[in-house]
Parts: C-alpha cells; structure tokens; sequence
C-alpha cells in the first residue's frame, strides 16, 4: 500500500472518509470532562467557611463539605478546589496578642509621634534589654553540598544545644552613637534596675550630650521598669521619658543594634559563658 500524492495511505483516506460520512466533519471529538465534584454553589459555600476559618485543615474542610453540604470529597479534592480558587496553604505568622485597649494605645501613640521632626528624635536615647546566647543566634547558616550528600554529616550541620549559656544584657543608643553596656542578673528587680540607670545611662547621656540637658530617655513597659522606686528615681533626677505603649512594636532602632551583635557574636563561636560575655 503505498504512499498517494497527498502522502497518507490508502487506509488513512478510507478512515477519513468514514468520519465525514458519519459526523460531517474530520475533527476528532471534544473530549469528555470529568463532571466537578461539587455544584457551583456548593463551591461558593466552601470557599465561604475556608475564608471563615482559615485555620481549618483540608481534612476539616472535607468533613465541612460531608456534615453540612452533604457531599462527599477527599482532602486532596478540597485542596484542589482551593487551589483552583488562588488559595494556598502558608504557615501563619506570628504577632503579639493585643487587646482593644492595647490596641488603641498603639494607634494613639502612633499618631501623635509620627509627624515629629528628625531633631525630636536625636534627643532621645533608646534603651533595651536583649538575651544573647551560645550557639543559638538568631541567624541562619547556609551550607554548600551536593543533592547526593548526607545532609546530617557534621561538616553540614549547625550545632545546637537544648540548654545554651545565656546572658541578658541592657543598653542604649542615640544618634550620637552606642553607650555603655551591662550584663544583668538573672532576677532584676527595681533596685538593680536603677543602679544600671545610675551607672550606665547617667554616663553615657554625660558623653551623648556633655553640654545640654535637653534629652528624652526611652525605655519600654516591663513590670521593673515602671515600680514605684523607678518612677521617684526619674523624678529625683529630672528625666523626661518618652511614653511607650505596652506590647509595641518593635520601633525601638535598638532592635537592629542586638541583630548586629547577635550575628558578630555568633562568628566567635563562644562555647560557654565565660567566652560568651567575653565576646
């Protein structure tokens, strides 16, 4: 059977033949769907309670579909169904709880200091506390390997420990520069909390600015922080205090000053608590 002028065989011309003889044309079929597990309402309803409650698992979502809209889909249906409707799932991020109250205050604080001018802030000296540990920096470590290599070889692995040696530290910052640090004791209380105001902030505001008394110190909400004993130190001594919501967020420019520290710590490798505040 050879090739004709049209270069199909004979069996091909006769096959074609056929098909325009019984369906009027030489097209092939559409091709059937399989039907969608769920109407278009039922769709919108699902959609609805994942929406609702996000949190809900595939597993829940089907179960959803089974109790309430009796029909019966798998997981990996209804993750498909919420794939097909831009939606994925993502591990949720973590925030501080807030109430109302804290909530309003944040608002309230916000709107009041966001217009200040850049010569507002220079006056101000930021204080923090930061807990600093061996071995668990904040960091990650990135390592070169091939796909074939066992990744829990040593020579690829970041060391950890459950129990790392760990120091809290206090310090503080303006646009003068850094002050002075303290490490603190494990349990402060009021009365150590004032002796670092006395010998640590008190001679870095003197070196901050040596010839003006015009500064604004800022320091946070913790419990110690606002005693009794405290508040009539700030009051002896004349400090102005900026106000500080409870539960902030982390505007304080101190926070970038503790990552630096952190990663450059990190790279002296402090094996124990003596290396650690030595670093």
């Amino acid at each position: 059977k050879s090739v004709g002028v049209l270069g199909f065989s004979p069996s091909t011309i006769s096959r074609l033949f056929k098909k325009v003889k019984q369906t009027g044309s030489m097209r092939n079929k559409a091709k059937g769907h399989r039907p969608r597990s769920m109407s278009a309402k039922e769709e919108r309803l699902f959609i609805r309670e994942a929406q609702k409650n996000p949190e809900k698992s595939s597993r829940e979502l089907s179960d959803f579909c089974s109790s309430v809209l009796g029909n019966q889909i798998s997981a990996r249906t209804a993750r498909r169904i919420l794939h097909r409707n831009g939606i994925f799932s993502y591990k949720a991020r973590k925030k501080p709880f807030l109430t109302n109250l804290m909530m309003k205050k944040r608002l309230s604080w916000s709107k009041e200091y966001k217009d200040m001018p850049p010569q507002f802030w220079e006056k101000v000296i930021f204080t923090d506390e930061c807990k600093i540990e061996a071995f668990n920096f904040n960091r990650s470590q990135r390592v070169w390997r091939r796909s074939l290599d066992y990744p829990f070889s040593s020579k690829f692995l970041r060391p950890s420990v459950k129990f790392p040696a760990s120091l809290m530290i206090w310090g503080c910052i303006s646009v003068q520069g850094t002050g002075r640090l303290h490490i603190c004791s494990k349990n402060m209380n009021a009365n150590d909390y004032i002796e670092v105001l006395e010998t640590k902030l008190l001679p870095s505001k003197k070196a901050f600015f040596p010839d003006t008394n015009d500064w604004i110190f800022q320091d946070d909400s913790a419990p110690i922080h606002r005693a009794k004993k405290v508040k009539e130190w700030h009051s002896q001594n004349n400090i102005e205090q900026l106000p500080w919501p409870g539960n902030s967020p982390d505007l304080n420019p101190i926070e970038n000053i503790w990552k630096l520290l952190k990663v450059r710590v990190g790279k002296k490798n402090p094996m124990n608590l003596k290396d650690l505040k030595q670093a």
